[in-house]
C-alpha cells in the first residue's frame, strides 16, 4: 500500500504534464485580437467560405476557405517570418487552421476565439 500512492502520483504528475504542452498558437478573445490585426505586419486570414467572406469580412482580411482543395498550397505563400491572425465562422476551423499553421513552421500564429459571429464590426476594426 506504501508503493500504491507514490506511484498513482507519479501517474497522476506524468498524465497533468502531457495535458500542459501548448497548442503552438494563442487563442484571443475580440479584444485582445482587434488591437493585434492594427499591426500592419499581421497577417489576417479569414478561413470562412467565399460566400461568407463577400458578405461580411474584418477589414484588411484574405480569404483562404479552409475546405478549398488547395488550402495548404494557400498557405505555404504566406510569409512565415509574420504574425498570422486566423478567423472563421464560429472559431472550430480556425483553431485546426492555426493547429495547421504551426505545424508548416509559422512561429507567431493567433486565432478568433469565439469566430467572427463574436465579431462587434461596430466598436472594431
Amino acid at each position: 500500500m506504501k508503493r500504491i500512492i507514490p506511484t498513482l502520483f507519479m501517474l497522476l504528475l506524468i498524465a497533468c504534464t502531457g495535458c500542459a504542452q501548448t497548442k503552438g498558437f494563442t487563442s484571443m478573445s475580440n479584444e485582445p485580437f482587434a488591437k493585434l490585426i492594427k499591426k500592419k505586419s499581421v497577417q489576417l486570414i479569414d478561413v470562412r467560405d467565399a460566400r461568407q467572406y463577400e458578405k461580411s469580412h474584418i477589414k484588411g482580411a484574405i480569404n483562404i476557405e479552409y475546405s478549398s482543395k488547395g488550402f495548404d498550397r494557400k498557405l505555404m505563400e504566406l510569409n512565415k517570418r509574420k504574425p498570422v491572425a486566423v478567423y472563421c465562422n464560429a472559431g472550430r476551423s480556425s483553431k485546426s487552421a492555426a493547429k495547421k499553421l504551426v505545424e508548416m513552421g509559422f512561429k507567431k500564429v493567433y486565432e478568433l476565439d469565439k469566430g467572427f459571429k463574436s465579431w462587434d464590426g461596430e466598436k472594431e476594426p
